[in-house]
């Protein structure tokens, strides 16, 4: 499946739903032709240009604009996935089913065979992990060797850059994990200002037969339109959780809140942090709903705002200058 496919369709979509007017920058990507679709009888492509902003708005949010009747179809016919489907703004929330294939999440979970081990949670330091089935139980582990990865494995993860916008250099690498009954996660966040992990997205490789839902108790700014496998509304305490600085159990908020089922082959994109690296809380918060049924596997990939192998110099400035405590994004 091409990887810009991805990525134009996200800039339709997302810009559609969130009414905003976007621009591409030249700097990330040149004027160039890519490739969207492509079969034995079937190949087409899309040129960016200087004029690119004003003759893709006039497209519709779940199609491009082709040069001629017979690419559109071709399109159509090539496309197995899903247009982004934004769910909400306050984190920014965005789901794209069929991103992967039923035998593409079953390759990436083989490429982890052998090595899961007991789930970890960080605890203090964004440097040091620690086992508290507590708080996290399940099994995983990280594909932190490319020279092992599949092809089929490298290539879902460079779908994930074109689907996040992101550039591969600042993404960490891909974890795997499975939840069997009774398993889950509870209310946490993905991110501080030492690690850094602006943006998270995550790949459903096995939806189980009850539970697992992956739950946002205090989303906001939610986006009118049903969404299949996505429903609730968010809580109204979120000032008085800030307040209290204790989070209720999970028990209590898979049974309210945003709540998106792990749907096979579904991605699901959201942030941490806001343009400015504030923390966005408690909006962010969210958790892994006991497995009741079955067993939920999924990869995730955290996108961090700055290359993996260099210094957080942004968190760093942040911390010398006492911002640190004060620095998040408060509810209203």
């Amino acid at each position: 499946m091409p990887v810009m496919g991805f990525l134009l369709a996200f800039i339709s979509a997302v810009a559609t739903a969130a009414g905003e007017d976007f621009r591409v920058d030249s700097s990330r990507l040149a004027s160039q032709d890519i490739i969207l679709g492509s079969r034995a009888s079937c190949s087409f492509s899309f040129s960016f240009s200087s004029s690119f902003s004003s003759s893709f708005s006039s497209c519709s949010s779940s199609s491009f604009c082709f040069s001629s009747k017979e690419e559109a179809n071709c399109a159509a016919e090539t496309r197995r996935w899903q247009p982004p489907r934004l769910l909400a703004r306050n984190p920014l929330i965005y789901v794209i089913d069929n991103f992967a294939t039923k035998e593409e999440c079953l390759e990436v979970f083989n490429n982890s065979h052998g090595r899961m081990e007991s789930a970890r949670v960080w605890k203090g330091s964004m440097g040091r992990e620690s086992q508290n089935a507590a708080v996290r139980s399940g099994l995983t582990t990280t594909l932190n060797k490319p020279a092992k990865w599949t092809s089929v494995t490298r290539e879902i993860i460079e779908r994930m850059d074109a689907a996040t916008m992101m550039p591969h250099a600042v993404g960490q690498y891909l974890q795997v994990t499975q939840y069997d009954v009774g398993d889950s996660y509870d209310l946490h966040r993905d991110s501080s200002i030492e690690a850094a992990r602006t943006l998270t997205a995550i790949l459903f490789l096995e939806e189980p037969e009850e539970g697992g839902e992956l739950i946002f108790p205090w989303v906001d700014d939610l986006v009118s339109g049903p969404v299949a496998g996505a429903e609730g509304a968010p809580r109204k305490d979120a000032k008085e959780i800030l307040a209290s600085g204790k989070l209720p159990p999970l028990r209590e908020v898979c049974e309210a809140g945003l709540r998106v089922r792990p749907v096979q082959g579904r991605l699901v994109v959201f942030r941490s942090h806001d343009l400015m690296g504030r923390l966005i809380m408690p909006h962010s918060l969210h958790g892994s709903c006991p497995v009741r049924r079955g067993v939920k596997r999924l990869a995730q990939r955290w996108y961090q705002w700055h290359d993996v192998h260099s210094n957080n110099l942004l968190g760093e400035l942040i911390s010398q200058t006492g911002l640190e405590p004060s620095w998040r994004v408060k509810p209203k």
